[in-house]
């Protein structure tokens, strides 16, 4: 395994020879910055949790579609794990009357099986562990829906369905069925444009939720 070489997964984007090997996915990455300022600017209960992490995933998707390696695309599927994990660590603090420590040790522990089965399997084993930690936040919001504990559920669905729109214009680019590489708008792009309004309508949605402890 060489963490410097080329990534598992080839999207239609082919990577070229200049410090940002591909410039149009790249770019997109910015949708995620900017979701993750205007979060802060709102200066609320969670707004530093989600405003950096989607920083942070815009960011370590932008150092993957620059530099082209193993270890960036490792990364990238990194900045997607802590995402989802915060969503879990909200909705099981929610449903379970668990210690902090516990929960977060719990998915420190799930979130490095995950990686290493990723480095083991490779090839699109990253978006495979990315869905089952996905199924486990449904299954959870599903409890929490049965449990009453919910409001407003419609911005939580609408998050979702983003999600998945942007999964289903993703993946006929990362096969290569919809594939113009000399385009700006593309799959991955569209992926991450549609993700970022993801991440800003789940920030509304857990902002709303009643709890009975501080983050």
């Amino acid at each position: 395994m060489n963490l410097l070489g080329k990534p598992t997964v080839e999207f239609c984007e082919k990577a070229g020879n200049g410090i940002i090997k591909r410039p149009f996915y790249a770019l997109s990455n910015l949708a995620y910055i900017l979701t993750g300022l205007i979060i802060l600017s709102k200066k609320t209960r969670y707004s530093k949790a989600f405003g950096y992490t989607a920083i942070t995933i815009g960011l370590l998707s932008f150092a993957y579609d620059a530099s082209y390696t193993y270890l960036s695309q490792l990364l990238d599927l990194v900045g997607m794990l802590v995402f989802v994990n915060l969503l879990i660590y909200l909705s099981v603090k929610r449903l379970f009357n668990i210690r902090t420590t516990k929960i977060i040790l719990i998915q420190l522990a799930l979130v490095t099986l995950g990686l290493f089965a990723i480095i083991f399997f490779q090839s699109f084993s990253g978006e495979f562990v990315f869905g089952i930690f996905i199924s486990f936040l449904i299954l959870l919001e599903f409890l929490l829906w049965r449990a009453n504990k919910t409001e407003n559920i419609v911005l939580w669905m609408t998050g979702l369905g983003m999600f998945l729109l942007g999964f289903i214009i993703w993946l006929p680019d990362a096969i290569g069925l919809w594939c113009d590489p000399k385009n700006i708008i593309n799959g991955r792009s569209l992926f991450h444009v549609l993700t970022s309004s993801t991440i800003y309508l789940l920030y509304r949605y857990y902002e709303l939720q009643k709890e009975d402890h501080n983050f």
